[in-house]
């Protein structure tokens, strides 16, 4: 008996069930068969039907490029003044709440190749963040992958924003909700073109996934260039010790990340530019910092993930209806060149120290050690 069959008994035995039911209320309270009843009986064999469907099929792996890819596709980078979270949450109402989304779960019956969080840093920008949201999820649900958005927002405790300390902590947060194979650091003014730039991790190489962006004339920007959208597994991320916690407003973090990856080695791969096209949100940008290029400078690898808990406290994590929303406090605000500076004479304090420290070992060794006596004239006397 295959599980065809198995399924098939199942769906006759719910069957049986339910007509029993009906004639004992039928017997014993004088319920009538009503067209009412039978719609109820209807509904009911419907989701024992759909349930059942859904356990035949689990096994059956998505595809590589499934039919309900579209390619390129119309990007609507509008702001809508007028929508509102109801609005969106109607329109987008096959996103389960939270924002996770699973293929095997949905019509398309089958199990994702690609397990993936979408980490989204974020500050006072609600309608840019409406539009991503409007459009990234059904991009996503075409693609057949299971994953899930994380809004981190920075929490108005300073006004200056501090990218890299959200990413990192994103991170952190939705490692400890789940194995994810797979991590997308997305800004949320970037939507992608066409659904053929399927978002995945490589083992082999990180991703840069904005290859051509409308804002640099459908080019990748700069040769240093890793803002946009940009994929790691959770080992690369870590290898590199995430983005640096230093930089302060507008540029730098994403820099000095394409400097981690060259100092240890890790190549970096970007998709075919007439797939990964992207539209960008209008809006005005925030004030660069004036010392990134002197910090970037310093080189300061050893700041990031392993550092990221003396600067910032989780405030609050909860689930919303279109994403896991992780609130965070990145500490005070001190221009970045101070930061990297102070980071510096730790670094320094503690280098000195443990040279004092290996010095006096070495004085206290030696001062402990007894010379050997030359003892060739008793070794004369003996022979």
């Amino acid at each position: 008996m295959n599980r065809t069959d198995v399924c098939q008994i199942a769906l006759c035995s719910t069957l049986i069930v339910f007509v029993v039911e009906l004639l004992l209320l039928t017997l014993f309270s004088g319920i009538v068969f009503s067209p009412t009843t039978l719609t109820m009986a209807g509904s009911t064999l419907t989701t024992a039907r759909a349930t059942l469907t859904t356990h035949i099929s689990v096994d059956k792996v998505c595809d590589e490029l499934p039919t309900t890819l579209v390619g390129r596709i119309y990007v609507n980078n509008t702001v809508d003044e007028r929508l509102t979270w109801q609005q969106l949450e109607g329109e987008l109402s096959n996103v389960p709440y939270g924002g996770e989304w699973r293929p095997q779960n949905s019509s398309a019956h089958c199990l994702p190749r690609h397990v993936v969080a979408i980490i989204v840093p974020y500050m006072s920008r609600e309608p840019q963040l409406l539009v991503f949201l409007r459009h990234i999820h059904r991009f996503l649900q075409r693609q057949q992958i299971h994953y899930c958005i994380y809004v981190v927002e920075q929490a108005n405790t300073t006004k200056e924003f501090n990218k890299g300390r959200l990413m990192n902590a994103g991170f952190e947060e939705a490692m400890r909700q789940h194995h994810w194979s797979c991590v997308i650091f997305h800004d949320v003014d970037v939507l992608p073109e066409d659904d053929r730039n399927i978002y995945h991790c490589d083992n082999h190489y990180v991703r840069h996934m904005t290859t051509a962006v409308d804002r640099y004339n459908y080019t990748g920007g700069y040769a240093a260039h890793m803002g946009g959208v940009a994929a790691f597994t959770p080992e690369q991320y870590r290898k590199v010790n995430g983005y640096s916690n230093l930089f302060w407003l507008w540029g730098g973090e994403d820099d000095d990340m394409h400097f981690r990856l060259n100092h240890h080695k890790m190549p970096v791969k970007r998709p075919l530019a007439k797939f990964a096209t992207y539209t960008t949100v209008r809006h005005e940008h925030a004030k660069k910092s004036k010392d990134s290029e002197k910090v970037l400078r310093m080189k300061k690898y050893g700041d990031g993930l392993k550092t990221l808990r003396n600067y910032m406290t989780i405030v609050r994590f909860e689930k919303r209806p279109l994403y896991h929303w992780i609130l965070v406090d990145v500490g005070p605000f001190t221009p970045t060149i101070k930061t990297a500076n102070k980071v510096t004479r730790n670094v320094s304090t503690d280098n000195k120290s443990k040279a004092k420290r290996i010095q006096n070992k070495s004085k206290s060794m030696k001062n402990n050690s007894k010379p050997i006596k030359n003892d060739s004239k008793a070794t004369k006397k003996r022979s």
